[in-house]
């Protein structure tokens, strides 16, 4: 007896079991990850992958300026929240000068004259 080859209809089915497998696959082995980041200590995740695309992400949709005082100079990406740690989104974050943000951490020697409430500059402009 010779086989048939399946069919069409068979072959898509196998192909969509095996897609199905590996999207499930590659969902642990994100969710893996991101607890990970999550866990491990800030200063590593510092220097993460994950974290330097996403830092260089946020530079680049607002300019690669500070969104306080527009320098371009010793940029920080500055966590407003670690709610979403390795998946933050791009509200969670600020571009800043060294200086602005050393003010935001109350670090500088000399903090510069504050004039009213900080407004951040979006990216959308």
């Amino acid at each position: 007896m010779s086989e048939h080859p399946a069919s069409t209809e068979d072959q898509l089915a196998l192909i969509l079991q095996k897609l199905n497998r590996l999207q499930t696959s590659v969902d642990s082995l994100r969710a893996t990850r991101l607890q990970e980041l999550k866990d491990m200590p800030y200063k590593d995740y510092l220097q993460t992958p994950e974290w330097k695309a996403t830092a260089i992400r946020k530079k680049d949709s607002v300019g690669h300026s500070c969104q306080v005082c527009d320098s371009t100079e010793k940029l920080n990406t500055h966590h407003r929240t670690y709610e979403r740690r390795g998946e933050e989104e791009d509200n969670d974050l600020l571009v800043l000068c060294a200086n602005c943000h050393g003010l935001f951490h109350n670090k500088l020697k000399e903090e510069k004259p504050r004039t009213g409430r900080m407004s951040f500059r979006s990216g959308e402009e």
